[in-house]
């Protein structure tokens, strides 16, 4: 056997001894079908454990293993994979555990904006790290008790589709991410901030999504962010109601990103809110910085409802963690 094997089979005895911290003969084959043939995907124990993790080299005298405790895991691996016969299947993948330190850091993490944490299916405040996963043997999954908390076939496949897309991001160029940085830190700053106009109004955008003209791999590009915002930000009647004049669009050319968002809530202005929403996204977009490979940044607006599939496939999600280059923004110890 290689010497990958062996780690490989060493790194599975160990996490098998070590999960919810006893020790349990493995079950033979049907015992562990059954078992794991009702779990599913998002399922997680709140037992502390400790996953391994190899350092070093991938082979040879490199090769170094180590434990990192956590105070519980989540299988990420998908369902169908899962209830698979262990003699055709027999590994898990288990991510680490962990629940929002705080009401902002649990507004932020939420919102979907960081792929690299997904919320668990049903749970105000229980998050999956999918920076540390580790891959196990099924017969670990029989020494600890496994919970849930939805069975609704829509937060599961919110589950899914988000721990799908933590290895399915575009690879942004660098130049847009250092053109975007500015931006992307006041958002992560700002975020679910309830005594903030500017914290609420970014809870209504349901993603943020970026084009480049003619493409990413030109030499030199424009760019634009479209801001998808929660379709009950449009009242009807808003667009053919609205009548711009000259005094709200003074206004609004001299009005700074925390006065915008206080007008976006104003009731009395909510024919005005495409208007209002426009400017505001255009604000945002100035807080970029244009480089020698991103000529500019503009910014465009649209509701969910009318964000198409065609606009969905020229587009990339713009992520908060994936473009971050300086600081860890969403791993708090639990």
């Amino acid at each position: 056997m290689s010497a990958l094997g062996v780690l490989k089979r060493r790194i599975c005895r160990r996490v098998r001894s070590t999960i919810g911290g006893v020790a349990r003969a493995p079950a033979e084959g049907p015992s562990i079908d059954d078992f794991c043939g009702r779990l599913r995907q998002g399922d997680f124990s709140r037992t502390p454990c400790a996953l391994v993790i190899q350092k070093g080299g991938l082979a040879g005298s490199d090769v170094e293993v180590s434990e990192v405790h956590v105070e519980g895991v989540v299988i990420v691996t998908q369902t169908c994979d899962l209830v698979r016969a262990v003699n055709s299947d027999p590994y898990v993948q288990l991510a680490k555990l962990f629940a929002a330190p705080d009401e902002d850091t649990r507004r932020w993490l939420a919102s979907g904006h960081v792929p690299s944490v997904v919320r668990l299916p049903g749970s105000d405040d229980l998050f999956a790290d999918l920076n540390l996963i580790a891959t196990v043997e099924k017969s670990s999954l029989l020494s600890t008790e496994w919970d849930r908390h939805s069975d609704s076939p829509q937060d599961l496949d919110d589950f899914a589709n988000a721990v799908g897309r933590r290895s399915s991001r575009f690879a942004f160029p660098d130049d847009f991410q250092q053109a975007t940085k500015k931006l992307r830190d006041r958002i992560r700053s700002k975020y679910g901030k309830q005594e903030s106009a500017e914290g609420r109004i970014l809870t209504k955008v349901r993603q943020i999504r970026a084009t480049a003209t003619p493409n990413w791999a030109s030499d030199t590009y424009a760019a634009t962010l479209t801001f998808i915002v929660d379709p009950t930000q449009f009242p009807i009647g808003a667009e053919s109601d609205l009548t711009v004049n000259d005094e709200l669009q003074v206004w609004t050319e001299n009005a700074s990103v925390p006065q915008l968002c206080s007008a976006i809530e104003d009731p009395a202005r909510s024919l005005h809110r495409p208007y209002l929403w426009q400017s505001l996204a255009e604000k945002w977009a100035d807080i970029c910085t244009p480089n020698s490979s991103v000529t500019v940044v503009d910014a465009e607006v649209a509701t969910a409802d009318e964000f198409s599939v065609a606009d969905m496939w020229m587009s990339q999600r713009l992520d908060m963690d994936y473009l971050s280059d300086d600081e860890d923004v969403h791993t708090p110890e639990p």
